[in-house]
């Protein structure tokens, strides 16, 4: 972890409840006369529209403290810059289209804002990187950055393949120097500084000068930091896991979940199950995978009350051995009387709170063996990280869940 970032995260930050104030009193000296806080959506309304401040916030709070009242008011720029490229045709953008990684979760919440505002939900076009990542279009201003939906595609009709290919070649283009070298001879780093650093894996120049053993491993931690290594070399493999373990990124995260490229292919990697760096992946991985539910989970509950719909969410949780050396594993629970979201995971705790608190834990079963019993497989809902529905459990369907046929169960 980079020392600025480690003495960020012992700074004060802002609470919820100040950023939302402080955006509030902002609009209103911009002349949004109604704007006022609502604590419940974490959004701030006025003059018809809705300012939701996930991103804001962290972005306020990834920064040093006096600093923080400049921050929101360039964020509210940009605000004003985004809406200026409405207007912006074709030929005026083309030179400035880039391919941008965006956590798929990212795709899925821009869904989820436009519900949460009453709008039609935008078509967002991406192309499919791994189960984690995607790579969508962006035309890069002065100032920021700027999502291309498929409203923008469709007036100026152009198709994505067509602006995928030309913000390759502009990205091609920006990018002069390769990669720096960070671990000897074993991981490397990404030297752009334009807010466009994990998008460099999609191009092959920036690997030709690079001694790797083995085909590329990549991580993108965040849209600013990228890493690589070789498949076949186990010590770069192991420093690179362990750098990103302790990288924090305040600013536009990803995933530390590392990609392997097979041309012209990429997927999450995986390790076999008796390779010595494969608990440390696996914990990586499970990590990632929480933080990105727990995003969900913030916007989710919301909608869930919008909508009327009753089922708990369910959390994704981790367990980790305290040895280095144990398999870390993911479960969730699942109150029996209660209709459920349940995220997936390896394992579910079937539980019953109208039991004493010392009877409240059923037993543990495996999510291929609830799959048997509920059809979870079947009943995934369309959201994005994947949730399944389990419908409020009966004696009989409990009973089937703990019998040895249903699944290894483990007594309260």
């Amino acid at each position: 972890m980079r020392f600025h970032e480690r003495l960020l995260r012992r700074l004060p930050q802002w609470t919820a409840e100040q950023t939302g104030q402080r955006v509030a009193q902002a609009l209103r000296r911009r002349g949004v006369a109604d704007a006022r806080y609502d604590a419940e959506d974490f959004a701030v309304r006025g003059a018809g529209t809705t300012y939701f401040l996930g991103n804001a916030h962290l972005e306020i709070n990834s920064t040093w403290p006096w600093r923080r009242a400049a921050v929101l008011e360039r964020l509210l720029d940009l605000g004003s810059s985004r809406a200026a490229t409405v207007s912006l045709d074709w030929a005026q953008v083309r030179g400035r289209i880039v391919p941008s990684i965006r956590d798929r979760f990212f795709v899925q919440s821009i869904r989820y804002y436009d519900e949460l505002e009453g709008r039609e939900p935008r078509p967002v076009p991406h192309r499919r990187l791994t189960d984690r990542l995607c790579v969508t279009l962006a035309v890069d201003l002065a100032d920021c950055v700027v999502l291309i939906d498929g409203e923008r595609l469709e007036r100026w009709q152009v198709a994505f393949d067509e602006a995928y290919e030309e913000a390759l070649r502009n990205l091609e283009q920006r990018t002069r120097s390769g990669f720096e070298p960070l671990v000897a001879g074993r991981v490397y780093q990404s030297p752009w500084q334009d807010g466009n650093a994990a998008a460099r894996l999609l191009l092959e120049e920036p690997l030709r000068q690079l001694e790797l053993r083995g085909g590329p491993v990549f991580v993108a931690p965040s849209r600013d930091r990228l890493f690589v290594t070789g498949t076949d070399d186990d010590d770069g493999l192991a420093s690179l896991l362990r750098l990103i373990a302790d990288e924090a990124p305040f600013r536009h995260p990803l995933s530390r979940i590392p990609i392997v490229r097979r041309w012209p292919e990429f997927e999450s990697m995986t390790l076999p199950a008796r390779h010595p760096l494969r608990p440390l992946l696996q914990r990586q991985a499970l990590r990632d995978w929480g933080e990105i539910y727990r995003n969900q989970a913030d916007l989710l509950a919301v909608l869930q009350r919008r909508r009327g719909d009753p089922a708990v969410l369910g959390d994704f949780l981790l367990f980790e051995p305290q040895s280095p050396v144990g398999a870390p594993s993911s479960f969730t629970t699942w109150p029996i009387d209660c209709e459920c979201l349940l995220p997936r995971v390896e394992r579910i705790a079937l539980v019953d709170p109208r039991n004493p608190p010392e009877r409240e834990l059923l037993g543990m079963v495996e999510w291929s063996a609830a799959d048997r019993v509920l059809g979870l497989e079947a009943s995934r809902c369309d959201e994005y990280p994947p949730r399944h529905r389990a419908r409020a459990g009966t004696a009989s369907i409990v009973e089937q869940l703990l019998a040895p046929r249903g699944g290894p169960a483990a007594a309260g």
